[in-house]
Order: structure tokens, then sequence, then C-alpha cells
């Protein structure tokens, strides 16, 4: 669930960030408020190779993986800043470029993806009209045979690239009673007869990527300008549609970290009441908010890049993706200003045009409201597809085996998340034992010999609240371990306790203690979580069909996806031996926050009472929150941790 990169992909990444800085960024004010088309800037990227970044080199493409291709689609905006420019390379080069990859001809390979790689043409993709918008199957532009030839009439809305483009993949209706059946894709350059572009429409964001109108007037298409198989238009499209998702969330990720990166910088240089106004609490919480959404939505698209790798379907993944880096890039920005005060709210600024460009994320390739539709219904029918498709084999079936049989740290987080789906006692039972086993593995501390299933150690690195400290006889606590009850006891609790110190306990080396407690902390609350989304399902199967009910189970399902990416990011990285404190700290943050969202949705759609491992849940869902360090300093903490690699 890491998706991490190696030290070449690194490397171009870099590349494409410092590019994007040197030759994109600046003059980007400026070409925003004239809504310029930055031509330079264009062919420059392609003469780096970016807009065939994810093409087979035979025809002009670097030959990038995806989840390179995803990264330095993210690199981009992280380090130029200019969404429109970005907004224009995605409908080059994925919405128009990807059909002619997977499902054109080799002759249309040669003629158009080859140039479309190099930037020598300028591409578009001519779904949307004006009375077809998420309805996409209802167009009414026709196509018909007439003399050796296809004749093309209608328009198309919105258009990216319209004003600019040499070429466009156009979907029309060969028959409309047969609805999306009936539709197939065209390849339809500027130049062919009874074809021309309206005028450019002047948006509220994204300025610097030309916007229109095509229209077509008798427009002659030759038969071997038909991609793909005629009348399979519409599952074309929605293939473009997909890839668009998650690459043009991969835009918003960056623009997340571009946002972040300004507001780090002017929040130690404004001063205000004697002092840097990084230092109150409000906005070190708004910055710790905003590296929490870049770091689970990149994980969210690399996700959809590594499956795509791996050649495995994923329009539930890429919806999910889009669900939640849509509107982690509009609340950034949003936050951005805010942080920026009246200096945001003047074109001067970069976040400020941060914030008209973030928009579109939520309305651009199917709106948010249409994925989460998406989710919503197919979890319904297939509840938690594919969760496990990025573990090894030995880590899924950690879920239902002893947790002393986790082969590692991966396994054992999903061991105790699959034990909090079902038990919250038992797993602050299990997470308690299994942190002190990974930050001191002795027989001592792991209770070797104590019977299987018993659990007999706990741990605090903050507070005197700990979990299962009635059952435990070890602590590990400040840096030694303390045996009950000759040096420490607990008062009575049902799930925590608070516990007595009066001993002085054997000095161990305990250094991962605060990264792995964080760690274990964070598949707790996964796993309430995943209990949320069951009683949510349970519900919702016996109700009627209700778009509200599916809108809730997908902002559910999304949720839930980011805690279970960012604790298992968590485990990599202190499996490793990495320091995995700010892993571990974002993870419990997110996770945390997840079970109680997820929780009180799942009362939304259920009921209070329902069952009564619901009831429970609305109590044990703040658990996760409470033990040891309170959530608001862990977010003052991580803001923190932010400034000295982000300035």
């Amino acid at each position: 669930m890491y998706f991490d990169l190696d030290d070449e992909q690194r490397a171009f990444v870099a590349t494409v960030e410092a590019f994007a800085a040197n030759e994109i960024a600046p003059g980007a004010i400026e070409r925003d408020r004239t809504g310029e088309w930055f031509v330079e800037g264009w062919l420059k990227m392609g003469q780096l190779g970016l807009l065939g970044l994810q093409f087979p080199e035979e025809y002009g493409g670097s030959g990038a993986s995806i989840l390179t291709t995803a990264a330095a689609f993210q690199a981009f905006t992280a380090g130029g800043a200019d969404a429109g420019i970005a907004l224009s390379w995605v409908a080059h080069s994925v919405l128009a470029g990807t059909p002619l990859w997977l499902f054109g001809s080799e002759d249309q390979k040669r003629r158009y993806l080859t140039r479309i790689a190099t930037g020598e043409l300028t591409a578009g993709y001519g779904l949307t009209e004006a009375g077809a918008g998420s309805d996409a199957a209802a167009l009414h532009t026709t196509a018909v045979q007439r003399d050796g030839c296809w004749l093309l009439n209608g328009s198309k809305m919105f258009i990216t690239n319209a004003p600019v483009g040499d070429m466009f993949v156009v979907f029309a209706s060969e028959d409309r009673s047969l609805g999306s059946r009936g539709i197939t894709a065209f390849i339809v350059e500027r130049g062919f007869p009874g074809f021309s572009s309206g005028r450019e429409l002047d948006k509220m964001g994204n300025r610097t990527s030309p916007t229109g109108e095509l229209i077509f007037q008798d427009c002659e298409v030759p038969p071997e300008n038909v991609l793909g198989k005629r009348r399979q238009g519409f599952a074309i499209a929605k293939v473009a549609l997909e890839w668009e998702r998650f690459l043009m969330m991969a835009h918003s990720v960056g623009t997340m970290q571009a946002v972040l990166r300004d507001c780090l910088r002017y929040a130690h240089e404004r001063r205000q009441f004697g002092k840097p106004i990084f230092e109150q609490p409000a906005i070190q919480a708004k910055l710790a908010d905003m590296r929490l959404s870049s770091a689970a939505g990149e994980l969210f698209v690399r996700r959809v890049a590594w499956l795509k790798d791996q050649q495995l379907p994923t329009p539930l993944e890429s919806s999910s993706c889009k669900i939640f880096c849509s509107a982690a890039v509009m609340h950034a920005a949003l936050q951005g200003v805010q942080v920026l005060g009246g200096y945001g709210y003047i074109r001067e600024n970069a976040v400020e045009r941060a914030m008209r460009d973030a928009k579109l994320a939520e309305i651009g390739g199917g709106t948010t409201e249409i994925q989460r539709q998406v989710v919503g219904r197919s979890i319904l029918h297939q509840p938690d597809q594919h969760w496990d498709r990025a573990y090894t084999p030995e880590q899924v079936a950690a879920r239902s085996r002893p947790l002393a049989e986790a082969p590692d740290l991966v396994g054992a987080t999903l061991a105790v998340a699959e034990l909090a789906r079902h038990s919250t006692s038992d797993a602050l039972a299990a997470m308690a034992d299994e942190t002190v086993r990974w930050s001191i593995p002795s027989p001592a501390a792991a209770g070797e010999g104590e019977g299987e299933g018993t659990r007999c150690a706990t741990f605090s690195f903050a507070g005197d609240l700990v979990p299962n400290a009635v059952d435990a006889k070890l602590l590990l606590k400040d840096g030694k371990l303390l045996t009950k009850p000759a040096e420490w006891t607990s008062e009575d609790g049902e799930l925590v306790a608070v516990v007595k110190i009066h001993g002085k306990g054997q000095p161990v080396n305990a250094p991962r203690l605060g990264p792995i407690a964080r760690l274990f902390n964070a598949a707790l609350a996964t796993g309430l979580a995943e209990a949320a989304l069951d009683e949510a399902l349970d519900a919702a199967r016996a109700m009627p069909d209700d778009q509200i009910v599916e809108f809730k189970l997908a902002d559910i399902r999304t949720r839930l996806d980011g805690a279970r990416m960012l604790t298992y990011k968590a485990a990599e990285l202190i499996q490793r031996g990495e320091d995995g404190l700010q892993a571990g700290r974002e993870a419990r943050i997110f996770a945390a926050e997840a079970a109680v969202f997820c929780t009180e949705q799942a009362v939304s759609i259920a009921g209070t009472f329902r069952t009564r491992r619901l009831r429970d849940l609305q109590r044990d869902c703040h658990i996760p929150a409470s033990l040891d360090v309170p959530l608001t300093a862990e977010r003052l903490a991580l803001a923190r941790s932010l400034a000295g690699d982000t300035l």
C-alpha cells in the first residue's frame, strides 16, 4: 500500500518538478490574468518527453510506467503551480492520447500518437455537449455514412484545447435509439471539411488552458479514422475518463503540495502580535490538515497507477481517488487563502489562483456526485472490492490467523484491524501487546510461555491511560519495563485504565515505541472504520434504492481507504528501519478521525440502536483519538515537523 518510487523514478520526478519551477511557473500569474496559451512551455514539455510519457517508445513516447507517469503529473503542479497547462496536458496525453494508444490501429498510432507524444500535434477529447454532461450517453452529435465517408453533425461544449487543437477524439451516435450502444469514436483533424471551433470560453480558473466549442456541420471523416470498433465508442470513452480521473487528481495532489509550501513560507515570514503566525496553533492545525490531505491523496493516486501497471481493472479505485482528492484540493486551497489572509485574496498570489483552479477537480472527468454514486452502488453489490491486491498473500492471511503468526509488521497491523472489526476489547488487548512486542522484541515483552491468546503487556508514551491495563502484567513506559503488581497497578477499567507507578522498573531500549504505538493505534481505528462500513452496508441492503445512502457509503469507503493506506505506509517505513514517527502520526490522526466519521455516517444510515455492535462503535470510535497524546497535540506536532523539510 506504500507504492514507493525507486531511485531512478525519484530522480526523474525531481527533474520534472525543477523543470516546472524554472520553465512553467515564471509568468504564470500574468498568463492567468490574460488567459494566454503558453506555446513555448508546451513545446518544452514535449522536448522533455512529458507529453508522451506513458506511451511506448516505438510511438514516440518515453515508455514510462503508470506509477512514474502519475508521480510526474504530481511533480509538475507541485513545481509549476500552473494548473491550466496541466489541464491541457491531461486532455492531450490522457483523454486523447490514451484511447489512441489502447484502441488505435497501427496506422493511427503512427499517424497521430507519435506526433501527440512530441507535441507536434495538440490534441483534445470531444465527448461533453451542452445537453450531455454527466449523462454522457445522451449525446446528440450524429454520425452517418455517405459516399464513402462519415458525416458528423452536432457540437461539443467545454472542450479543453478546442481553440488550439490540431486533432480530436470525438464521440458521435450512429443510432440514438440505442443509447450508449450506438456511439462510435472518431479521429477528427482540424482541417477536415465541415469542422470548426467556436469561441474560447472565459473561465473562472485554469485560465491558461484554452477551452471552447467544437462544431460539426456535415464534417467529413474518412473511414480509416474510426477509432476502435464501431458502436464501441462509449466503452472507449469510459476508459479514457477513468484514466483522466486519477491523473487529473495527481495534478491536484501537486497543487496541495504547492499550496502547503507557499503557506509554510508565508506563515514563517508573516509576523503578528510580535511573532510569526506559524506559532499560532490555529495556523499549525491548517497546515497539518493540508499535509494529511496531500499524503493521503498521493496514495490514492499511486494505488490506481500501481494497479494499472499490474494490468488490473481500476474503475472503483479511480472513482474513490477522485472523491477524496477533489474535495481535499478544494479544502486545501480555501485554507491556503485563509492562512494568507488579505494577501491570499489578491491575484498576485498563486494560492488565490489555486482556489479558482481547484474547483474544476470536483466537476471535470465526472462530477464528484457521479463518483459517489458509482462507488456507493458498487460496494452495495460487491463490498470491499479488492482491498487486498497490494499485499502479499501471507500478509492477507494474517487477518485470520493468531497474531503470533503474522509474517511482518504489516501483517500484524492487518491482524489488529481485523480484530477491531469484530471486537474492540480484543483489538485493544492485541494492539497493546503488539506495540510492546514490536518495540522491544523479547520473550518477556512478547509474553512467551503465558499460553496461547494471553495478552500480557501494555504501554504508555504520554499520560496515565493505557489499554488492557487490567489484564496486562508488563508495562512499557518512559524507557522502562515495569512488572505488575510490584511496580505498577491499575484502577478498574473496562477498555482502558489509569495506572499508578510505584517502582523503578527495568531500563529498556525502546526508541521505536512512539512510531509503533501510533501505528497500532491507527490499525485499531482502521478496524473500527471497517466495522462501521459493515454496519452501514447491512442496513443499506435492507432499504430501497436511495442516492443519499449511496453517497454516504461511498464517503465511508473512501475515508476508510485513506486510513488503510496511510496505516500500512507507516508499517512499511517502520519495518524497513526508517524513522516512521511522522508517518505513524499521520496515520493515527487520519485513521482516528476516519473511525469517528465512518461511525457517524453509519448511524445516519442505520439509526442509533440497530445493532449492539453499532451502539458499541458509537463509544469505541473515540478511543483511538483518546489514547496517549491528544489528537490536537499530534496535529500541532505534525505541523512543526514540516517546517524544516518544506522551507
